[in-house]
């Protein structure tokens, strides 16, 4: 019996020493977007395009004054600047316009046959237009490559979690007041590198007129944005000691900061703590990758104003920027410390 007992008081001491203070955690921070109403396309039409509408089947296009000049694989992202030959300002947008046009029924008079009766023949777009048998024109007043910051109803919405010397992650942990205290400052910088990073935008902006007495009928506006995949985190791990100070002990990110990329530091090695402290460098994405992120932005746009000048109803069909939902698919606990 006493063998039995004394078996008994060594497993309730394990126990309640297992279960002392936690001094590694990691916290993961997410910079997650709250809802927000997504502005629908700027539609403006009149009775004159209503009682037209029926009744116009040829269409011709007129190109903005200025706009970048890229190649077709340039502008897609498929290929670098590197070795370009021929390049059309506007070439690449305009042609996604043309080939929307036909697919929805109309005979389309090409921008480019425009451009050069303009040029050569000292036409008026309209003038040029006309000469091409065209019931409409759409001139294009801007095609707008640009970026933006991340949306200013974003937070940081914070989980910690147990962790080990070999920085292991376990699971999601209450965190005291005290410890919070000093665990915010520590990871702070690592969260305002997240606010670095920006996010592409595409903007169209078109009116369509009457080619017999150039009356604007309809107009279209519509900057889209880039819709990230997952929010933006990063995990820090870190070492605190009991009822005192943290330091940190590494770093590693899920998803770099709106849609970079990160080049990871090999570990250094933090003397009698045991742990390897990380670092992290934040680049720009390279130029293909944001040209293929335009492109597919621009031809969501395209889309979009062709069926509505077509007269179709229903949704954007461009990709709406939504609320990102949680990378981590962990039980939650009550995220401390979130910040604006």
């Amino acid at each position: 019996m006493t063998r039995k007992l004394l078996v008994a008081c060594l497993m309730v001491a394990v126990m309640l020493a297992s279960s002392g203070c936690i001094n590694y955690y990691i916290v993961r921070s997410e910079l997650v977007e709250q809802s927000q109403i997504v502005p629908s396309p700027e539609v403006t039409d009149t009775p004159v395009y209503r009682e037209q509408l029926p009744q116009i089947q040829r269409v011709a296009l007129s190109a903005p004054d200025s706009c970048a000049s890229e190649t077709a694989a340039q502008t897609s992202g498929q290929a670098s600047a590197a070795g370009t030959i021929l390049q059309t300002a506007c070439g690449v947008e305009m042609s996604e316009l043309e080939r929307a046009l036909t697919q929805a029924g109309y005979v389309v008079s090409s921008w480019s046959a425009i451009k050069n009766m303009v040029i050569h023949n000292g036409l008026t777009p309209l003038a040029a237009a006309q000469s091409l048998g065209a019931q409409v024109l759409f001139q294009v007043n801007s095609l707008e490559k640009s970026v933006i910051r991340p949306p200013q109803n974003a937070q940081f919405q914070r989980t910690p979690f147990a962790s080990d010397e070999a920085g292991n992650r376990g699971g999601p942990v209450a965190i005291d007041a005290q410890t919070v205290a000093q665990i915010e400052p520590v990871i702070a910088p690592s969260e305002r590198q997240l606010l670095q990073g920006s996010l592409l935008s595409a903007t169209i902006n078109a009116t369509a007129m009457l080619i017999d007495n150039g009356q604007a009928i309809w107009f279209y506006q519509w900057t889209q944005v880039e819709q990230p995949t997952e929010p933006p985190a990063v995990e820090n791990y870190l070492y605190c000691e009991d009822g005192g100070a943290c330091w940190l002990q590494g770093q590693t990110q899920s998803r770099a900061p709106m849609g970079g990329i990160q080049n990871i530091t090999p570990g250094v090695n933090m003397g009698n703590l045991g742990a390897m402290q990380q670092g992290y460098t934040l680049t720009g994405r390279p130029a293909d990758q944001e040209d293929a992120i335009y492109y597919e932005l621009m031809k969501g746009l395209i889309r979009d104003l062709v069926s509505r000048f077509a007269g179709q109803s229903g949704p954007p069909q461009a990709p709406v920027m939504t609320t990102p939902a949680p990378a981590s698919q962990e039980p939650t606990v009550p995220s401390f410390g979130a910040t604006p």
